[in-house]
C-alpha cells in the first residue's frame, strides 16, 4: 500500500501562517535567555536608584533588546511579505475566474460569427459549411483558451500551406493545357484533367477542415450543357477555396490578436488571383478567338 506523504500548500516557511507566532516566541525567548544568562553571570550590586536602573535597562540588557529590535523589524518585513503574497493570490484566482469566463464567451462568440457562413444561412451563396464540432474545433485552434491565451499562430500557418497547396494543384491546369495543345480533343482532354483538379482541391479543404472538426461539402454539380466545363470546374475549385478561407478568416479574427487583421489579409490575397492562363487556353482551343468572351459567349 502506497504511503501518503504531507503535501504542503505553501511555497516557503515564510509564507506559513504561523511564521510570526514562531518568529515572536522564538525572539521573546532567545532574548529573555541572553537578559537571564547576563544578570546570573555578571557581578552585579542592587541599585534601584535612577542610576542603577537606567545602567540595568540600557546598558546590561542592550543586547537582548538590540535582538528583539531585530526580530520586530523581521516582523514587520515578514506581514509585508505575506499581505503582498495574499493580494498575489487573490488576483490569481480573480485572473483565473476572468479567463473561465472568457473562455465560454469566447465559444458563443465563434459560434455566431460561424453560423452566418453555413450553409443553412447562405442557400444561394455558395457556402461549403455544413455543421462543426465546437468542442474539438476550439481545443485543437485554440488550445490555451482556458488559461485566457486566444492566439492561433499552428492554425494561421497551416491555412498558409494549405493555400499553396491548392494553388499549386490549380496552376496545375497550365501544364495540361500545354500537354494537350495539339490534341484534337484538347477541349475535353483538359476538361478531364481540370475535373480532376477540383476534386483534389476538394479533397485537401475536406481533409484540412475535418482535422479540426469541420465538416464541408465541395462536391458541385456541372451543367450537361455547359459548353465550356474547364472554366466550370476551375471556377468551382476557385468558390470552395474562397468560401474555405472565409471560414478560417472567421476563426483567425476570433483570437483578438494583433496580427490577426494582417493574417486575414494574407490568406484571403493567397486565393485572390486566378492561377489559370485563360489567354493560353483560348489559343489552344480556339485560336479564331482572342478574348475568352469571345470564345465562350
Amino acid at each position: 500500500m502506497e504511503s501518503r506523504k504531507y503535501k504542503s500548500t505553501y511555497s516557503g516557511w515564510v509564507d506559513h501562517p504561523n511564521f510570526a507566532q514562531w518568529a515572536w516566541i522564538t525572539g521573546t525567548g532567545f532574548s529573555s535567555l541572553i537578559g537571564i544568562s547576563i544578570f546570573f553571570t555578571s557581578q552585579l550590586d542592587w541599585d534601584l536608584s535612577i542610576e542603577g536602573v537606567t545602567y540595568f535597562f540600557f546598558t546590561g540588557l542592550r543586547l537582548p533588546f538590540a535582538f528583539l529590535a531585530g526580530m520586530l523589524a523581521v516582523l514587520g518585513l515578514w506581514v509585508s511579505n505575506f499581505r503582498s503574497v495574499q493580494q498575489n493570490k487573490q488576483i490569481e484566482v480573480a485572473e483565473s475566474q476572468n479567463a473561465f469566463s472568457n473562455y465560454f464567451k469566447h465559444r458563443e462568440h465563434l459560434k455566431s460569427e460561424l453560423e452566418t457562413i453555413t450553409k443553412k444561412s447562405n442557400k444561394p451563396d455558395g457556402a461549403i459549411l455544413e455543421s462543426y464540432d465546437m468542442n474539438a474545433l476550439h481545443s485543437l485552434i485554440f488550445p490555451m483558451a482556458k488559461h485566457g491565451d486566444l492566439l492561433c499562430e499552428n492554425f494561421y500557418k497551416n491555412v498558409v500551406t494549405l493555400n499553396k497547396e491548392i494553388n499549386a494543384e490549380i496552376s496545375k491546369v497550365n501544364d495540361y493545357q500545354e500537354n494537350f495543345s495539339l490534341s484534337k480533343s484538347a477541349i475535353d482532354e483538359i476538361a478531364k484533367s481540370t475535373a480532376s483538379i477540383n476534386k483534389t482541391t476538394g479533397k485537401l479543404i475536406e481533409g484540412f477542415c475535418n482535422e479540426y472538426g469541420v465538416i464541408v461539402d465541395c462536391r458541385i454539380s456541372i451543367m450537361k450543357a455547359a459548353s465550356n466545363n474547364t472554366e466550370t470546374y476551375l471556377k468551382s475549385a476557385m468558390s470552395n477555396w474562397k468560401e474555405a478561407n472565409k471560414i478560417f478568416s472567421i476563426i483567425i479574427g476570433c483570437s483578438f490578436s494583433p496580427n490577426s487583421y494582417t493574417q486575414i489579409e494574407r490568406i484571403t490575397e493567397q486565393c485572390s488571383v486566378f492561377p489559370w492562363d485563360k489567354t493560353r487556353y483560348i489559343e489552344i482551343t480556339d485560336p479564331e478567338h482572342k478574348t475568352f468572351n469571345e470564345a465562350f459567349p
